[in-house]
């Protein structure tokens, strides 16, 4: 694939994101952004990464609420609104500097409107999301179920918070994926397809 592409994975929690992207990395040989997007944001920001890390998950209006309480380095601005901003341009540079995967992180909202993005959503019914962070995390079927709903409702909150869209939405996206119902192998098979199949269709420039 020669032109210039990235793809964006929004996920359920237990719908396969870092293992698809992970996967795709590997078999594209591009890179994979996941939490490293918060080591590039504290160096955008001067702000340390463990106070990045600390608001990673609160919900926005918590993450607004304590924000102003926190060190901002003389600047106004709530720190929630900083490091978000931070984060969309640092989206935003790895976007025009290579091709790459992005995982979760409000990316298909910061590359709205580029052509060359493929926007993917992954999602898998509720018991076999709930059985797999059982696995992972080593919970309870009750713990496991909890989790993933407090999680999810945060990523709701931020994402109608910061930009104004509902998270999850179909028409948000390019292609969504049930993890459940094929293999990762065909997963990333039928990825990589659709994203050589967009790539042909662009128009040159």
């Amino acid at each position: 694939m020669d032109k210039h592409f990235v793809i964006t994975l929004g996920r359920q929690l237990g719908g396969g994101g870092f293992k698809v992207g992970r996967e795709l990395s590997r078999q594209m040989n591009i890179p994979f952004y996941d939490r490293e997007l918060i080591s590039l944001c504290a160096e955008r920001t001067g702000i340390p990464r463990e106070v990045i890390e600390s608001y990673d998950e609160k919900t926005a209006r918590n993450l607004f609420l304590s924000a102003w309480a926190a060190p901002v380095h003389a600047q106004q601005r709530p720190l929630g609104q900083q490091l978000f901003e931070a984060q969309l341009g640092t989206i935003r540079e790895l976007a025009e500097k290579e091709p790459c995967i992005i995982l979760g992180r409000c990316a298909d909202f910061a590359l709205s409107g580029r052509p060359n993005v493929i926007r993917i959503f992954l999602y898998a019914p509720m018991q076999i999301r709930i059985e797999r962070i059982m696995k992972r995390k080593n919970l309870s079927e009750k713990d496991a179920k909890r989790e993933i709903e407090r999680i999810e409702k945060n990523r709701k909150s931020n994402y109608r918070f910061f930009t104004n869209c509902n998270w999850g939405e179909t028409e948000t996206y390019d292609l969504c994926i049930n993890t459940a119902t094929a293999s990762l192998e065909s997963i990333c098979t039928l990825i990589q397809t659709y994203v050589k199949e967009r790539l042909e269709n662009l128009p040159a420039t």
